[in-house]
């Protein structure tokens, strides 16, 4: 009778690979997890609701790099970019802006998650915005598109160019 000893071998040296690396002078190293921050938006500002508001943070991974950032609202998810190629020089850091858009009335706790390329994962300090009602209706522009000719369509001269456009 045969034991299948492989599959306990490889699953011993999987879970040993995880928890540590090999440093530069041939030591077991700890992961480091990224770190992250807020840059803008101050805490304590106020916006006008159903407008646009821009976030910007900072992520750097001292021992790698960060490979996906998320936006937190009130511990809940709004926006996340993965970086899947072309990672950045170790321990460089990376910035990255958010637009969040149409953003309702209330208070919002902001945070941003980090994670990098080893599976560590950091939650960035808290920024409280407000985020109000105008006092006033808000004037913004209309819309406009133009309908037809199509983008880019050609012409032989003289021609008549009827343009549709809708607001």
């Amino acid at each position: 009778k045969r034991t299948q000893i492989l599959p306990r071998m490889m699953a011993v040296i999987l879970l040993s690979l995880t928890a540590q690396f090999i440093g530069a002078a041939g030591q077991a190293a700890e992961v480091q997890p990224p770190s992250a921050k807020i840059v803008n938006p101050a805490p304590g500002a106020t916006f006008a609701a159903h407008t646009e508001i821009e976030i910007n943070v900072e992520v750097v991974d001292s021992d790698g790099w960060v490979q996906r950032v998320e936006l937190l609202s009130n511990d809940s998810k709004v926006a996340e970019v993965n970086i899947a190629s072309s990672p950045p020089n170790q321990g460089e850091t990376q910035s990255f802006s958010f637009n969040w858009a149409n953003v309702a009335a209330g208070s919002y706790r902001l945070q941003v998650r980090a994670t990098d390329n080893s599976g560590a994962t950091t939650v960035s300090g808290e920024v409280q915005i407000l985020v109000t009602e105008p006092t006033s209706p808000v004037n913004r522009p209309p819309l406009v598109r133009i309908a037809s000719p199509a983008d880019r369509a050609t012409f032989t001269a003289p021609a008549r160019i009827e343009i549709n456009v809708e607001a």
